[in-house]
């Protein structure tokens, strides 16, 4: 099953050693962070939206569910944004449960990620599988999987989108079918 094994390894982080699938290199830019860390040079300067808005969303919404309250509102993004009714806060989506139900945040990013690889990869393999072999459609996984939008965008709410393309149609082509 090299589609199941391939989302673990592609994003080239080892939360086991410390280091995990993020751009938080950009934090030590911020007045906040610059002693911390000196000797480091940002790496994903593309990917600031994530450190920017999606984790402190994320964070508060995190700590909202643990602290039993329903996030119906965000008060620390912009004056305050809708939570859960806001659909790409991600609240309701599979890929933030890792995070949600983790201890360490960071761990739970990388699970999110993976899970997000997996759930998009296997779902074209699914989906090929419908039309052509086995091999054929485990190419196409992985292509899909790490496609550019995909990879450039994986931190994005964009390509939780993406991940469940290929399942509508498999979906629906089975619907069909029948």
């Amino acid at each position: 099953r090299p589609v199941l094994h391939l989302p673990r390894h592609w994003p080239r982080a080892k939360p086991w050693q410390g280091t995990v699938v993020s751009p938080m290199d950009i934090m030590v830019t911020r007045n906040a962070w610059k002693t911390v860390a000196t000797n480091v040079v940002p790496q994903h300067w593309q990917h600031s939206d994530s450190v920017d808005s999606t984790l402190p969303a994320w964070n508060y919404y995190r700590e909202s569910i643990r602290n039993g309250q329903l996030p119906l509102w965000n008060p620390t993004n912009s004056g305050g944004i809708p939570g859960i009714l806001n659909l790409t806060s991600e609240i309701l989506s599979p890929f933030f449960w890792p995070y949600l139900l983790t201890e360490k945040r960071g761990y739970g990013f990388h699970a999110g990620i993976i899970l997000k690889l997996t759930v998009t990869g296997m779902g074209m393999f699914w989906l090929l599988r419908s039309f052509v072999g086995w091999w054929p459609a485990v190419l196409g996984g992985i292509v899909y999987m790490l496609c550019g939008f995909n990879a450039s965008w994986l931190f994005v709410t964009a390509t939780s989108v993406t991940a469940w393309i290929p399942w509508f149609w498999w979906a629906l082509e089975r619907d069909l079918r029948v």
